[in-house]
This record gives C-alpha cells, sequence and structure tokens, in this order.
C-alpha cells in the first residue's frame, strides 16, 4: 500500500481546468492499493470539485476541514522553545506572537525567530511583549522593499479594500458603514477584493457559518497600518 499527498492540489487545477480533474479521476479508479489525499488551502474551491455533481470530483472520498492549531499547544511550543535557549518568556510575550502573527504558523515561526535575535542583539534573556514589538518593527522595516513593491503594484480601490479589511478585521466588508469608511461601492469593493483574493493576497476563512477575510500575510497587514497611519 502506498499514500500519495498532493499538497495545493488547487494548483493542478487551476493550471489544467476541468480536464486535469477527469485525468485525474481517470487514473485514480484504476489503483487499487494506493490512497491520495488532495490537500489545499483554497477550501472553497475544493469543497465545489466535491459537491458539483456534473465534476469529476463529485463526492470522492472523505472530505477533511483542518481548522487552526490549538492555541494552548502553539503557546507550549513556543515557550518551550524559547526556555530550551535560556529565555525566560514573560506572561503575555508568547500570546504577542500569536496575535500579531494572527497563529499563520510561518508568520509565528517567523516573528518567534526575530524575537529571539532581537534578544540576542540587547543581550538579553527575558522576552517581553514590547520585545516581540521591537521584533515586528525591525521585520516590516527589513522586508518594506517588497512590501512597497507589492502595494504599488495595486489600484487605488485595492488599497482602499485592504485598509477597510484591517479596519474590519475582516467582517462586514460590505456594510454600509464599510463601504463608507473606505469610500468604495458594493460593486467596485467587490471587483476589488475578488482580484486581491486573484493576487493571493486576501484569503476568506469560513467556520461556524461565519466568513472571515483576512491576509495570507499578516505581516503585510502590519505593514499597511505602519505606512498609512
Amino acid at each position: 500500500p502506498v499514500g500519495l499527498i498532493l499538497d495545493e492540489f488547487q494548483k493542478l487545477i487551476e493550471l489544467g481546468g476541468a480536464s486535469a480533474e477527469g485525468q485525474l479521476r481517470a487514473a485514480v479508479q484504476t489503483h487499487r492499493h494506493v490512497g491520495y489525499v488532495f490537500a489545499g488551502s483554497k477550501t472553497r474551491m475544493l469543497t465545489e470539485m466535491t459537491n458539483d455533481a456534473a465534476r469529476p470530483f463529485y463526492r470522492l472520498g472523505e472530505r477533511l476541514f483542518l481548522g487552526a492549531i490549538p492555541r494552548g499547544d502553539f503557546l507550549a511550543f513556543i515557550n518551550r522553545a524559547f526556555q530550551e535557549t535560556g529565555v525566560k518568556v514573560e506572561v503575555g510575550a508568547s500570546e504577542t506572537i500569536l496575535n500579531l502573527a494572527e497563529e499563520v504558523p510561518y508568520n509565528v515561526q517567523r516573528l518567534a525567530h526575530d524575537s529571539w535575535e532581537y534578544l540576542a542583539k540587547i543581550s538579553s534573556t527575558k522576552l517581553t511583549s514590547p520585545d516581540v514589538e521591537a521584533a515586528l518593527q525591525l521585520l516590516l522595516r527589513r522586508d518594506d522593499p517588497f512590501y512597497t513593491q507589492l502595494w504599488n503594484a495595486l489600484t487605488p480601490p485595492q488599497k482602499k479594500a485592504l485598509v477597510g479589511v484591517i479596519r474590519g478585521r475582516g467582517a462586514n466588508l460590505l456594510s454600509k458603514e464599510a463601504l463608507r469608511f473606505t469610500g468604495l461601492s458594493n460593486s467596485t469593493m467587490q471587483q476589488a477584493l475578488k482580484a486581491l483574493k486573484d493576487k493571493e493576497i486576501l484569503r476568506d476563512e469560513e467556520t461556524l457559518g461565519q466568513r472571515l477575510t483576512r491576509f495570507e500575510d499578516p505581516f503585510f497587514a502590519a505593514w499597511i497600518t505602519m505606512v498609512t497611519s
């Protein structure tokens, strides 16, 4: 028996279209000793693929949605990693890492590492929330050329939409209040949000009947806040 995992599987469908779905389904059906895991972060696309009776992957296999890493486990992991290097973590410091990184694993790892390097530079063996915030500012300034290039490539409505996402914490983006704040019409806001998701700057997170629009890179949101406030 063999297990085959295809991560970010939706990329194959984006490139190959419906014909790619059919080819994959035809190949899978010929295998008797191979188990497949089709994994991806674009849950809406994967849901549509398995819910539409006209598409090849309709009801193929079991669907499993993975949520965020449990916060308690994440905090314990961060604290243990710092303590193993002789760093004492003050109450609230590891929570600050998770909050600023919005619990996105890559961003959490990066901010924790930069916080550890910041402590080494100032010859400290105690991590505090202000240390984490200082490390984030250094990170944002180091990545400023990249974020500036990304920002300058956006249209004015897209920039306003991003500011609206930050202000509204990703919720109720088409409400009258949100549209009034951004100065965009309903249709323009929808177009801007779609374009930003197509550019993989934003993503939808749907849980417990609610949909939130979040940044793929939370540090880009922090950079926008830094340069627009």
